[in-house]
């Protein structure tokens, strides 16, 4: 493929580039499992389930993927067996 792609949130608040995206870096999936359903519910955005319940997602390479912006707004939530743990990461 080669090249670069600009990736960024809805707001813009968040920017990056993923440089050289092929097959190997970058993977399009749809997950079933309970923690990303439970994942859209807990941010307001179960609208972005399919109708069977499965969240459309992208995996792409830390190695390839370069933040230009906004690095400081990106939190990072995890599901535990006791509840929902947030992390920013700045």
């Amino acid at each position: 493929m080669g090249g670069q792609v600009e990736v960024r949130c809805r707001c813009g608040q968040v920017r990056g580039v993923v440089t050289d995206p092929s097959p190997r870096t970058v993977n399009r999936m749809v997950c079933y499992c309970c923690d990303c359903q439970a994942y859209a519910h807990q941010i307001g955005r179960a609208d972005l389930l399919n109708h069977r319940g499965g969240s459309d997602s992208i995996q792409i390479a830390s190695a390839v993927l370069r933040f230009t912006k906004g690095q400081d707004q990106i939190e990072g939530l995890r599901l535990t067996p006791k509840g929902l743990w947030e992390a920013r990461t700045s």
